[in-house]
C-alpha cells in the first residue's frame, strides 16, 4: 500500500496535462510531474462521472475561480493545483498555487488512511488559464485514469490473494493446516477465478486505450470488474482469517479500507455499468 500522491500527481495530474492542457503548458509542467519536481493533484468538483464535471467551480472572463471540490485526492501536500472549471463557452483547465489568495484547503477524513484526501474551496482565486475540456476529452481521460485505478486494484487483489493463500498453509486447526480444508480451497480457487477475469479485462482495457482513441466500453467495464474482484478479495481475506484478520495489529483492514475507496473513486461499478450501457447505445445510434 503506497502512502505517497502517485495516483494524484502523477496519474491523474499528468493525464488532465495530456489531454487538456496547451503546449506550452505541457513543456512545462509534465517533465517536473515527473522528476517528481512538484507536487500536483487535479481538482475536479465531481468524481462520480465526466458528465457531472464543472457543476460546483466557475471561472469568470478574468480567470478568478470560484466554488468548491469535496474530495481532492491529496490535496494538502499538493504544491500545485490543476481545475477543471465551468467557463461561458464549456469547462477549461486551470492552474493554481496550492497556497494561493482565495484558495483554501482543508483535510478531509477518510476510511482510507492511506490515501488523503481533502477539501479545496476557492473563493476568486485568480488562476492561469492552460487548456480547454471539451466532452470528448473528458471521456477519454476518465477512461484512462479508470483504467490505472483498475490496474492497481488488480495489483491490490492479487498481493491479497497471495497472502491469504500463505496464511491458510501456517495457520493449523484441528492439527492440520486450514488451507487443506475442502471448503477453504475451493473458495481460494474462486477467488483466483475472479480475479483472472478482472485482470483480463483490465490488460484488455489497456491494449484498446493504446491502440484507439475510439471510444470503447472496455475501460468502464475493467474499472466495475477490477473494483468488485478488490472488495470481494478483501472481504474474503478477512474471513478466511478469522479472528485476527478484523484486528489493527493485522493490515488487512488496510486493505479492505484501501478497495472500498477505489471502489467509489472515479465511479461506482453500477455507474460504470451504466456508462457502458449508455456508450453502447450511441454506437448503435450512430450506427
Amino acid at each position: 500500500l503506497y502512502c505517497g500522491p502517485f495516483f494524484s500527481s502523477a496519474v491523474m495530474a499528468g493525464y488532465a496535462l495530456e489531454r487538456f492542457a496547451d503546449d506550452a503548458a505541457k513543456t512545462e509542467r509534465l517533465p517536473q510531474i515527473a522528476d517528481g519536481s512538484i507536487r500536483a493533484t487535479l481538482v475536479l468538483d465531481d468524481l462520480n462521472h465526466p458528465s457531472q464535471v464543472g457543476r460546483l467551480i466557475a471561472a469568470d472572463q478574468a480567470g478568478a475561480l470560484t466554488g468548491s471540490a469535496p474530495i481532492v485526492l491529496d490535496g494538502c501536500s499538493a504544491e500545485v493545483f490543476f481545475i477543471v472549471a465551468r467557463e461561458d463557452s464549456g469547462l477549461g483547465l486551470y492552474a493554481l498555487a496550492a497556497k494561493a489568495p482565495g484558495a483554501e484547503v482543508s483535510a478531509q477524513d477518510s476510511i482510507d488512511m492511506t490515501r488523503k484526501v481533502a477539501r479545496v474551496t476557492l473563493q476568486e482565486a485568480a488562476g492561469t488559464r492552460i487548456g480547454s475540456v471539451t466532452p470528448q476529452s473528458l471521456s477519454r481521460f476518465w477512461d484512462l485514469t479508470s483504467v490505472a485505478l483498475a490496474h492497481e486494484m488488480i495489483g491490490g487483489a492479487s498481493r491479497l490473494l497471495d497472502e491469504t493463500v500463505e496464511y491458510t498453509k501456517g495457520r493449523y486447526q484441528f492439527g492440520r493446516p486450514i488451507g487443506s480444508f475442502q471448503a477453504l480451497k475451493h473458495r481460494c480457487a474462486d477467488l483466483l477465478m475472479n480475479l483472472e477475469f478482472a485482470k483480463a479485462a483490465t490488460q484488455h482495457a489497456g491494449f484498446c486505450l493504446a491502440a484507439s482513441d475510439q471510444e470503447t466500453i472496455y475501460p468502464s467495464m475493467a474499472k466495475a470488474m477490477a473494483a468488485d474482484c478488490f472488495m470481494e478479495m478483501a472481504r474474503a481475506a478477512i474471513q478466511l482469517r478469522g479472528g485476527i484478520g478484523f484486528t489493527w495489529e493485522n493490515d488487512t483492514h488496510l486493505w479492505f479500507k484501501r478497495a472500498k475507496c477505489d471502489e467509489v473513486l472515479l465511479g461506482a461499478p453500477y455507474r460504470h455499468r451504466a456508462r457502458m450501457m449508455d456508450i453502447l447505445q450511441e454506437t448503435q445510434d450512430v450506427a
